[in-house]
């Protein structure tokens, strides 16, 4: 009985790494890795939240990758903050806030750097590309089982399809220059 008691006990502390993406782009030579350091839960009205620490990473002139501070001019590898993603997956909104909520968060202050961000245009197409803060495939983390998330999926796989078929083509046009 003590195995099956002690066994219960750790895995309510497994905090497995499936509503987050592993990193995404903040920049030129920048990126984010984000760690899950909570389970999902939900919260009302369609929408979950977790909490995650996002470590930021520069490219040097050497060529090398450095963890950065928040503040980029802050000391190499002291970096690393703790926030909260919120999805809505009835609305297709993700957010990040630096404050937890226990119910929906409220609208954010038009003055702070916390926006609400759909995870598709205003063209319908998803909202992945990096200097958005691929805001698609992080809502998408924490609403996978969705038909808006199944259909992003497919038309974002289907638009890096075409890239590679681009770059393909390409490659054979140059071979045979």
């Amino acid at each position: 009985m003590i195995p099956l008691l002690f066994a219960a006990a750790l895995q309510s502390e497994i905090v497995l790494q499936t509503n987050v993406i592993e990193k995404f782009s903040c920049g030129a030579g920048c990126h984010k890795k984000v760690e899950q350091l909570t389970n999902m839960v939900e919260i009302g009205d369609g929408w979950r939240k977790i909490k995650v620490k996002r470590t930021p990473y520069m490219w040097t002139r050497e060529g090398g990758l450095e963890q950065r501070a928040p503040v980029f001019d802050s000391p190499i590898g002291t970096g690393g903050t703790t926030s909260w993603n919120y999805s809505n997956c009835k609305t297709n909104i993700f957010t990040n806030r630096s404050r937890e909520y226990f119910s929906p968060p409220p609208s954010p202050p038009e003055e702070k750097w916390e926006r609400n961000l759909s995870a598709f245009t205003s063209s319908g197409k998803p909202n992945f590309f990096s200097k958005n803060g691929s805001v698609f495939q992080r809502w998408r983390a924490m609403c996978p089982e969705t038909e808006a998330a199944r259909k992003g999926t497919e038309e974002v796989k289907a638009w890096w399809d075409r890239v590679i078929n681009m770059l393909k083509d390409g490659e054979e046009d140059n071979k045979k220059e």
